[in-house]
C-alpha cells in the first residue's frame, strides 16, 4: 500500500487526496514541524512514506523550510509541492523546488485527473539530487531579511527618564530584565538617546510625567508612565 504524507494546514486537502486514491494510506499533518518530527520517529522503525505532498504557506515551519529538512534528511522521498500561491508571481518558488529535486509544482484547483497524474509521476520518478542555484540563494536572502525585520519589531530599547536618584532606582527595579534599558537623568540626554533609533520608547514614573510627556511629544515616541502609588 502506498503511504502518502499530506503536509497542509487545511485538513480538507488530505481528505481530497484520499478520495482520489482510496487504496492509499493518507496521513494528514498540519505543518512542517509536526511532519519532520513524525519522519524522525518513522525512520527509527523503517516505515517512511512513499511520497510527500507539500503545501508552501503554512504556520510554524513553512513549505520552503520543510522541503529543505525533508530533502536533506530523507533524500529518497519524492516531494510534490502543492500550493494555492499564484505561480506566475512566484518565480522563486519554482526555481527553489526544482533546485531541491522536487517534482513540478502543482497549483491547487487543478482538475482531479491532473492531480492524480502528478501524484503518479512523482512516485515513478526518483528525486533528483539537490543542485543549489539562484532560487535557494534568493530564498535564504528573503528569510534573512524577514528575520531581521522581525527582530527590529520586537527588540525594544526603553529610555528610562528620571530626574531623581530614587526614581532612577525605581525604574531600574521595574524595567530591567524586561527589555534593554538605557537611563537618562536629564531631558537633553533623553532626547539624544531617543533620536538614535525608531525602536525606542520612553518610560518614567508619574512624578516625572510632565517632562516625560513633553519628551514623547518632541521626539514622536510612545511614552510609558508608571504609577507608583494608588493616588497616582
Amino acid at each position: 500500500m502506498i503511504r502518502a504524507f499530506v503536509i497542509d494546514d487545511d485538513p480538507l486537502i488530505a481528505a481530497y487526496i484520499q478520495e482520489l486514491e482510496p487504496d492509499w494510506q493518507v496521513i494528514a499533518l498540519p505543518d512542517g514541524r509536526s511532519a519532520t518530527q513524525l519522519l524522525q520517529r518513522l525512520r527509527a522503525v523503517r516505515s517512511l512514506p512513499d511520497i510527500v505532498l507539500l503545501d508552501i504557506a503554512m504556520p510554524y515551519v513553512d513549505g520552503y523550510d520543510t522541503c529543505v529538512l525533508i530533502r536533506t534528511a530523507f533524500p529518497s522521498i519524492p516531494i510534490l509541492p502543492f500550493t494555492s500561491l499564484e505561480l506566475e508571481t512566484q518565480p522563486r518558488l519554482l526555481d527553489y523546488m526544482d533546485e531541491l529535486g522536487c517534482s513540478p509544482v502543482v497549483p491547487k484547483g487543478v482538475p482531479p485527473q491532473i492531480m492524480r497524474q502528478s501524484l503518479r509521476q512523482a512516485l515513478e520518478q526518483p528525486p533528483r539530487p539537490i543542485v543549489p542555484g539562484p532560487g535557494l540563494l534568493q530564498q535564504l536572502q528573503a528569510k534573512a531579511h524577514s528575520q531581521a525585520r522581525c527582530r527590529e519589531r520586537h527588540d525594544l530599547t526603553i529610555v528610562g527618564f528620571a530626574e531623581s536618584v530614587a526614581n532612577i532606582a525605581a525604574l531600574r527595579g521595574l524595567l530591567e530584565g524586561l527589555s534593554e534599558l538605557i537611563m537618562a537623568s536629564s531631558q537633553p540626554a533623553a532626547q539624544a538617546l531617543l533620536s538614535t533609533s525608531y525602536r525606542n520608547c520612553i518610560a518614567g514614573v508619574a512624578a516625572d510625567a510632565t517632562a516625560l510627556l513633553t519628551l514623547a511629544e518632541q521626539t514622536q515616541r510612545p511614552a510609558l508612565v508608571i504609577a507608583t502609588t494608588p493616588a497616582e
